[in-house]
């Protein structure tokens, strides 16, 4: 018969949650970054210098591929919930430097968010890759893909929206307590739920690796690094 394109493993249906739901997060805190990034370093922090924009931007994608090379030597488990809180404090210094208008509080802001992102989405792909059923795979990375790109059109959206109603600093101030709030609850999750990831979800030839080699999570990683590499190239050329 034909093949389901969207498929949610059974056996494994926690781990998956947890997994979508880490990349989800991960991408919200992208959208927030590189979608509004620009703006907000000149909007809240208070520079028009296009360089220094560049600059602080470029820290946020340069720093996640050593953070997925560093996340594959713990569990991916593991690398959820230390993603989770990272992102978390990456957006919680956000907002203090739109108080505080200081560029280097964003720019420690800009690589904490990237650290967060690099373990969230490589702990989440390992969880979703360890789930999935046999054969269907690219069903799964589809389903989990489908809620993590409208989350983040969503994000996007909705901030731009609410920035244009109101004023950026608004936004902001609306929004990234609401993404510190989805960051906590995935780690949180992820502690909660560990036992039963490492029973159903990664089982013990999983547990004792130092992290997941599988080429399909390194593939799908590099995507979404290029794409987002992709969007903050056009974004400095305006």
């Amino acid at each position: 018969g034909r093949r389901a394109l969207l498929a949610v493993p059974r056996a494994g249906r926690r781990p998956f949650l947890v997994g979508t739901a880490a990349v989800t997060v991960a991408f919200v805190t992208g959208a927030v970054f590189l979608a509004l990034g620009a703006q907000i370093i000149r909007d809240v922090v208070g520079t028009a210098n296009a360089f220094h924009a560049a600059a602080t931007l470029a820290t946020w994608p340069l720093v996640v591929v050593p953070t997925t090379l560093l996340a594959r030597r713990i569990p991916t488990s593991a690398a959820v919930r230390i993603g989770g809180v990272v992102a978390a404090v990456g957006l919680a210094l956000l907002l203090v430097a739109g108080v505080a208008d200081s560029l280097a509080v964003f720019l420690g802001s800009a690589l904490l968010s990237g650290v967060g992102y690099g373990f969230l989405m490589y702990g989440g792909l390992g969880l979703v890759t360890a789930a999935a059923d046999d054969g269907r795979r690219a069903s799964t990375f589809s389903s989990m893909y489908l809620v993590a790109y409208l989350a983040q059109g969503s994000t996007a959206v909705l901030v731009g929206a609410l920035a244009t109603a109101t004023s950026l600093d608004a936004a902001v101030v609306v929004a990234v307590p609401v993404i510190v709030v989805l960051c906590l609850a995935t780690a949180a999750v992820a502690r909660r739920s560990r036992g039963s990831h490492g029973q159903r979800g990664l089982g013990r030839r999983s547990r004792t690796r130092k992290g997941p080699a599988d080429p399909r999570i390194r593939g799908a990683l590099l995507r979404a690094v290029a794409a987002y590499a992709n969007v903050f190239a056009s974004m400095t050329k305006r």
